[in-house]
């Protein structure tokens, strides 16, 4: 039933067809006139990525452009990531190795959920982590981005017994969540492995620490929570699953609705005593 339900209310992510030209993401299309000019950035190398409290981003090659004159911020994530992704899984040794695990129980809905996805891997990336996805309904509907893998039962080999580990609760811990306001993360958060079990985003609370605040404006080019959402969006669910673009496609088709126009819904609750 959750997940009959989950696909529907997905639906309308995915009903905004576009033309070639627009947006690759078909979901944001509706925004591209206003944001997609705000994500395009300059070139500019990582090693100006710094900050005397956090250090340079997790990409190993200082050269490396993260974008061109052309790029979005959606680019830029999914090259940094998919650079430091490729780093992490071929190296040898286990020193490089950590992970923020995205598994919610708390039993809340597909929205939520895709926000504190969006918190981890935004985490993940600032820290030099990996994302790593233990959510049977995420996989049910989309495949992991093109030249990663995220999902824990694949990766849960590069994962020794001895690494340290710790319960991430950062919106019901006040103690993590000073630290995530205040503090470098990386020696803030020494384990190895973090187990992220609610769904609540938390990405607003390292968005404004002074250690990173720089640092994401550069990578999206906007300080913009509603905007970086968007981008990250547009990356982690680039690829959903036949069965979800069937739904899709089968609810437009019993709605008689063309293939090319923008639709929003609008998700209106009822709450009894």
């Amino acid at each position: 039933m959750f997940v009959t339900s989950m696909l529907l209310t997905s639906f309308f992510i995915f009903s905004a067809h576009t033309s070639p030209n627009s947006c690759r993401s078909t979901h944001t299309a509706f925004l591209q006139s206003e944001f997609c000019s705000r994500w395009r950035k300059s070139t500019v190398p990582v090693k100006e990525f710094r900050c005397k409290h956090v250090g340079r981003l997790p990409i190993h090659n200082d050269s490396h452009t993260c974008c061109g004159g052309d790029y979005t911020g959606e680019e830029t994530i999914a090259r940094l990531y998919r650079q430091h992704f490729q780093h992490k899984v071929n190296s040898r040794h286990e020193s490089d190795l950590s992970f923020i695990v995205f598994r919610p129980t708390d039993g809340v809905g597909w929205g939520n959920r895709l926000q504190g996805q969006q918190s981890a891997f935004l985490f993940a990336l600032l820290t030099g982590r990996l994302f790593v996805a233990d959510h049977r309904e995420l996989h049910l509907v989309f495949m992991p981005p093109e030249g990663i893998e995220w999902e824990y039962s694949k990766l849960s080999h590069l994962f020794p017994s001895s690494f340290s580990s710790r319960v991430f609760s950062p919106t019901r811990d006040l103690a993590t969540a000073r630290l995530l306001y205040e503090s470098n993360l990386t020696k803030a958060f020494p384990e190895r492995v973090l187990w992220q079990y609610h769904s609540a985003p938390y990405d607003y609370m390292f968005a404004t620490n002074i250690n990173y605040q720089s640092v994401i404006r550069h990578l999206f080019g906007t300080s913009s929570r509603w905007a970086r959402a968007c981008v990250l969006n547009s990356f982690l669910l680039s690829r959903p699953q036949q069965r979800l673009i069937s739904t899709v496609e089968d609810l437009q088709a019993n709605l008689g609705w063309d293939k090319f126009t923008t639709r929003i819904g609008l998700q209106i609750r009822a709450f009894f005593r």
